[in-house]
């Protein structure tokens, strides 16, 4: 029995998930910073999942709360959130709260930050320059987003995690 047999794939609105069966596991990569609202994208999530089943998350996270950054740090931040139409850019306690509240249960991280390949820092700054152009089209859009992004990891604003959750199995209490 090949992948394809085995496995079923569901293409739709994360925010928005019909009702189809229960799953032993799924992953939302390069897309949580995307959704609207972090809690309702984990209860979303915590209604497809069975107990005991995992959900990965993989993306990116602020390193530390935003009233801990400086002017700088919070130009570049705004500059990847508005270009990469970043909604949900939290620290990963933030993201491990909301998970909770939907039943979740943090397994773990790994930082991959250090396994993205990233500009020369001396092409990163000459970049960062020319994005300031006032150019308005989606390559530039993009380009802007992704710069803004490489600077905020290079110095250390954000992190490149994939977080692990386990979805808690429901007790009953005993009679």
């Amino acid at each position: 029995m090949g992948l394809g047999e085995r496995c079923q794939f569901l293409l739709a609105d994360f925010m928005d998930l019909p009702v189809v069966g229960a799953f032993n596991a799924a992953y939302a990569i390069e897309s949580f910073i995307h959704a609207p609202d972090g809690r309702r994208f984990f209860d979303q999530v915590s209604q497809q999942l069975l107990p005991g089943s995992r959900l990965v998350i993989c993306d990116d996270f602020l390193a530390a709360s935003g009233e801990s950054l400086d002017s700088n740090a919070r130009r570049w931040l705004e500059r990847f959130r508005r270009d990469w139409q970043v909604n949900t850019l939290l620290t990963s306690s933030a993201a491990q709260e909301l998970a909770q509240r939907a039943g979740f249960r943090f397994v773990g991280a790994i930082d991959l930050s250090d396994y993205l390949r990233s500009f020369h820092p001396l092409v990163l700054r000459t970049v960062s320059w020319l994005t300031l152009l006032p150019v308005r089209s989606a390559y530039w859009q993009n380009l802007s987003g992704g710069t803004a992004l490489q600077v905020c990891v290079a110095r250390g604003w954000t992190k490149y995690l994939a977080l692990i959750f386990e979805k808690e199995v429901e007790c009953t209490p005993l009679q």
